[in-house]
């Protein structure tokens, strides 16, 4: 039995508690290697440490004695190209042992007694409450020898004084004096006893540690120490990337090892799920399916895109990691999730004001504004839709899912693919048939955008018991009805900016023309959002106002029928 990884197809071997002695479903401990600085082994309830060996030393895990040599088993540590784990050998064939984690979470080595017919414990790794993981906090020492368990190393003081004096000394402590660094004569040396000594050995194996790094400094798959800018470099080319590099075990051990109570959503190229780095950022981890779609041309192109972008209505990149055939990218994390969660599955609590509608309306088009004129490249987006806008804390709205980016420099406008990419509902006419993009195609995509926040419905599959058109062309029916603000969703009551509702159904037809050259320019939508400056071209008949026409348009050209399976997954069209 082993306790860590196969380094080449990315196992972990680890334990799981019971839930109790009598039910042995999956409880909430786990006790897997760590092997994110050096190899050491955590204890975690849920995301929680709640005990950490000490990093192995070549001889034993620092501050764990019952794994020095004895006469019942010799501990192992295997760290190599292919293996990074911690196992035990029996010293005689006759005795039967094993680890276990148990329900309370305790991590015990039991030996089979023959003589007494039950196991019996030969080691407890948590030996004492110092074994407890933080307890002091930083700068806090815990010792054994005293009823209280913690106490401030010299010249600190508590950093949470209410509540070191109830006993949660959790806080840790910060320096009576701050450091005087211009100072000599403040240098000295404090000598602390009566504590766990681990410290010297720690050392020891610090030395043993790096001798045998040395030794492995060309293995590209040691885990815990692996590099993965040389993998990133090969893969994206000579791109001169400032992005952090993140490996694999610190996103694996960010996101409790991509468990499923991290996961927070899953789009078209794969699960998201919610991560804590070390030092306590928040992140959120895309990790791309193999059948995703999205392959290393898609993942260099958002890495590189992204990481050069720098706007408050664009979502922040990072880091990014590519191991194996593992690709993911690490964003800032959102609280709030993505617009679709709140405009087409509305409940008393995720209802949207319109006010909040409307500043999520503008700064998508701030955003999309950016991408296409005030960035140093100009950037089509073309995967433009609900679930790709996040909200942060204050619901500001986040444009975000660069794959299926493209940039365009100099004076180019417009571009041709055999390969056309994006979301049923969300494309343009020339770009779902033709395969033709441009600014103009993300601007159809932000029209579309708009008229369902407006109305919290989707546009496919809208339902209306009088005609069977899609949302846009009930907009657009009701527009020519002369009752636009008709579309408002049911569930807000009419605001007294009306106006202002109208001006975006407006700004959101004269987007989803059928025809680019009809559309406007973002630059002219920032302008029409603005109270200042009334709208006042009228539109024209929106591209793809029923589903029918879309299908009726496709099957029509040359090209093959496209393929989606649901509102989010990545469609996939060839292009004459």
């Amino acid at each position: 039995m082993k306790l860590g990884w196969n380094l080449r197809t990315n196992q972990e071997w680890y334990l799981t508690s019971w839930k109790s002695p009598q039910d042995p479903s999956t409880g909430d401990f786990t006790y897997r290697m760590d092997p994110a600085v050096l190899p050491s082994i955590v204890l975690r309830q849920g995301s929680q440490i709640e005990f950490r060996s000490g990093p192995w030393d070549g001889v034993r895990f620092g501050g764990q004695p019952v794994l020095q040599q004895n006469a019942a088993f010799k501990p192992i540590v295997v760290f190599d190209s292919d293996n990074l784990y911690y196992a035990f050998e029996n010293s005689d064939v006759s005795i039967i042992s094993r680890f276990v984690v148990n329900q309370s979470g305790l991590v015990k080595h039991l030996i089979w007694s023959q003589t007494h017919n039950q196991w019996i414990d030969i080691a407890t790794m948590q030996t004492d409450s110092c074994d407890d993981y933080a307890r002091c906090g930083n700068f806090g020492v815990c010792s054994f020898y005293n009823s209280l368990s913690c106490d401030c190393l010299s010249g600190f003081v508590p950093r949470k004084r209410q509540a070191w004096a109830q006993f949660d000394r959790s806080g840790g402590c910060i320096r009576r004096t701050p450091l005087n660094y211009l100072s000599k004569k403040s240098k000295r040396t404090v000598v602390v006893a009566s504590v766990s000594v681990i410290s010297f050995l720690l050392v020891l194996g610090l030395i043993s540690w790096f001798a045998f790094r040395k030794k492995t400094a060309n293995n590209r798959r040691a885990l815990a120490d692996h590099n993965p800018s040389q993998e990133i470099n090969q893969s994206i080319g000579d791109e001169n990337l400032e992005l952090p590099l993140l490996s694999f075990v610190t996103i694996s051990n960010a996101t409790n090892q991509f468990s499923f109570r991290n996961k927070i959503g899953e789009g078209g190229f794969g699960p998201v799920y919610k991560g804590v780095l070390p030092m306590g950022k928040e992140i959120a981890v895309k990790r791309l399916s193999k059948d995703s779609g999205q392959g290393l041309k898609e993942f260099k192109n958002e890495v590189i895109l992204i990481e050069k972008l720098q706007h408050r209505n664009l979502v922040k990149l990072l880091g990014c990691c590519i191991h194996g055939e593992e690709r993911m990218l690490a964003y800032e994390y959102m609280p709030n999730k993505s617009l679709d969660l709140f405009i087409f599955n509305q409940t008393k609590d995720t209802t949207l004001s319109w006010h909040k509608r409307f500043d999520i309306i503008s700064g998508i088009a701030r955003g999309l504004l950016y991408l296409h004129r005030d960035s140093r490249l100009r950037i089509i987006h073309r995967d433009l839709k609900a679930s790709n806008i996040l909200l942060d804390s204050d619901m500001n709205p986040k444009i975000s899912d660069f794959g299926l980016a493209r940039t365009f420099g100099g004076d180019q406008y417009e571009e041709n693919t055999k390969r056309v990419m994006g979301t049923y509902g969300y494309m343009a006419p020339e770009y779902a048939i033709d395969g033709l993009f441009s600014v103009k195609s993300d601007v159809f995509s932000f029209g579309v955008l708009v008229l369902e926040i407006v109305s919290g419905k989707k546009n496919r599959r809208f339902y209306h018991p009088d005609h069977n058109l899609n949302l846009l062309g009930h907009a657009w029916n009701l527009w020519n009805e002369g009752n636009p603000v008709d579309l408002l969703d049911a569930s807000l009551v009419t605001p007294n900016s009306a106006s202002e509702v109208l001006r975006c159904i407006h700004v959101g037809l004269l987007c989803v023309q059928q025809r680019p050259e009809d559309r406007p320019t973002m630059s002219n939508v920032l302008l029409m959002l603005d109270i200042q400056h009334p709208v006042v071209s009228q539109p024209k008949q929106p591209g793809f106002y029923s589903e029918r026409s879309l299908v009726e348009a496709t099957s029509s050209s040359t090209i093959n029928k496209p393929h989606t399976s649901n509102e989010i997954t990545v469609t996939l069209v060839e292009g004459r």
